[in-house]
């Protein structure tokens, strides 16, 4: 009988030829390898006789670690944050679409109520996924509608205690200012207590901290001086105006989110926003005076753009080019005048 010759294990294989002449990749090497040795066993114990103890295991699947890249804009879906190991980041600080019909470049702000709970389930367990342990999540969102009125607040706090081992740590309001409710004087119950409406001019910043109450802050220096400055920060109720609508329809203030990170991370931990948007998070971050280093996503590539420009134009900061997550396999990445992929996000 004619028998088959192995190119890459230069081994007789019998009437069964190795299947992975050619591996591409370390990944197909060491599955190579494997293979070609379960085909010897084929040689050398044809009939079994082997005790089961000595043989070798079935092939196992190896997922290649990301590659975790701080100071970084990726252009991709928050509730799939794959390029971020998990136990990694110091604080996530962001603010969710509110699906109040907002015109956003590349997101539905009109799903319907049982759709943007499940979205906002997903991203929140993503996001506890990547905190560290005593890591914290601040989330700013604002109570919307009138007929009837919705608690998003409670949403977001719903959402999050239902993941185990997160422990709620406060609620802070950000008052924006009475000039917020100027004009809205609601005309048709004016003076009259058939229907008065209430005129909101604060939000909330719902804050969580995964597993312990105490972040491990080993390695990392104090930067904290004035406590003055501090005790302010621990107040319940922060006074900051709101930001002024650009080339973003909802961003929200620098200042809040600068306030934020000082609290709650020391210099060179990681910050990660993962409704990145127009840059507001990883501007306050490297804006501080000793900066923080930080991450986002943001599922449009515009803003992913606009974020990056921000980022530049402040502090004359460097980052990366964003990467594009969505439309293909593999995605070079520009370090300075090397390349490097990154893992699939597809």
């Amino acid at each position: 009988m004619m028998v088959d010759q192995c190119r890459a294990c230069a081994r007789s294989c019998g009437p069964v030829p190795c299947v992975l002449t050619y591996p591409s990749c370390g990944l197909f090497t060491s599955l190579h390898g494997t293979l070609k040795e379960i085909l010897a066993r084929a040689h050398d114990d044809p009939f079994g006789l082997v005790p089961a103890q000595q043989r070798m295991v079935a092939p196992r699947m190896i997922t290649p670690k990301p590659i975790f890249k701080t100071n970084h804009v990726y252009v991709g879906d928050c509730r799939h944050m794959r390029s971020i190991p998990d136990g990694s980041v110091h604080l996530v600080v962001t603010s969710p679409p509110y699906n109040q019909g907002i015109e956003y470049d590349a997101w539905d702000d009109k799903l319907a109520q049982d759709v943007y709970e499940t979205f906002t389930r997903a991203w929140i367990r993503e996001s506890c996924r990547i905190l560290a342990s005593g890591g914290r999540i601040a989330v700013n969102v604002g109570n919307m509608g009138r007929k009837p009125y919705r608690f998003l607040s409670d949403l977001i706090v719903r959402e999050i205690e239902a993941v185990p081992g997160m422990l709620a740590r406060g609620e802070i309001i950000w008052f924006k200012g009475y000039s917020m409710a100027a004009g809205g004087t609601k005309w048709g119950s004016w003076c009259d207590a058939s229907n008065p409406v209430t005129r909101d001019c604060h939000e909330y910043v719902i804050v969580f901290s995964k597993d312990t109450y105490k972040l491990d802050c080993k390695g990392f220096e104090k930067d904290i001086k004035d406590g003055t400055a501090f005790a302010r920060n621990t107040l319940s109720v922060w006074q900051i105006p709101p930001e002024t609508a650009g080339n973003h329809p909802a961003p929200f203030p620098v200042e809040l989110a600068k306030r934020l990170i000082q609290l709650y991370t020391r210099p060179g931990m990681v910050v990660c926003d993962p409704f990145m948007g127009s840059g507001t998070t990883g501007m306050a971050a490297v804006l501080l005076p000793r900066p923080r280093q930080f991450v986002g996503y943001e599922i449009s590539t515009d803003y992913a753009r606009l974020a990056i420009k921000r980022i530049r134009g402040v502090h004359n900061h460097k980052i990366e080019e964003y990467v594009d997550a969505k439309n293909c396999m593999k995605e070079q990445v520009v370090v300075g005048q090397q390349q490097r992929v990154i893992e699939s996000f597809v």
